[in-house]
């Protein structure tokens, strides 16, 4: 899916609501949900060009993958999704991505068990300590999946 076709879906033929929400006008929100690859396109740059843009300027500048990726994480974790950066193809064999799988699986059981001893009641502390657990074990199978998918080829 392209940008444009991305703020397409969104906006979903919302376009006068959602410019006068942005204070913008409604030519500029069509403008957004056209190509833009060259000068006989009809589009406009759109936001999430600009964001691809600065994603791909601070890797540019040799800015860590992580700090540049800010931006992403920033918008997933706004609307409680998770984000995670999956590594070069060929980075983590199939058997190696698994066993770490397992262990962050385990270890966000093991966070869960303790935080539950005695009164079955997770306070803050508890709860930061198994979000950090969960995340590190979806990396895990986000990394096992994309090891997985680099087998294949």
């Amino acid at each position: 899916m392209e940008n444009h076709e991305a703020l397409q879906v969104a906006i979903a033929g919302e376009t006068r609501e959602h410019a006068k929400r942005l204070g913008l006008s409604m030519s500029s929100v069509n403008k957004w949900q056209e190509p833009a690859v060259d000068f006989s396109d009809s589009g406009s740059y759109n936001p999430l060009d600009r964001i691809d843009t600065i994603v791909n300027t601070a890797l540019d500048l040799n800015i860590p993958k992580e700090k540049a990726l800010m931006p992403i994480y920033q918008l997933n974790h706004n609307h409680d999704l998770i984000c995670f950066a999956v590594p070069p193809a060929g980075v983590y064999p199939i058997n190696q991505a698994l066993m770490s799988t397992i262990k962050e699986f385990a270890d966000t059981v093991q966070a869960v068990s303790e935080a539950l001893l005695g009164d079955d009641r997770i306070d803050k502390i508890k709860a930061k300590k198994i979000i950090k657990e969960g995340n590190e074990a979806l990396r895990a199978i986000g990394i096992l999946i994309h090891s997985v998918k680099e087998a294949v080829r």
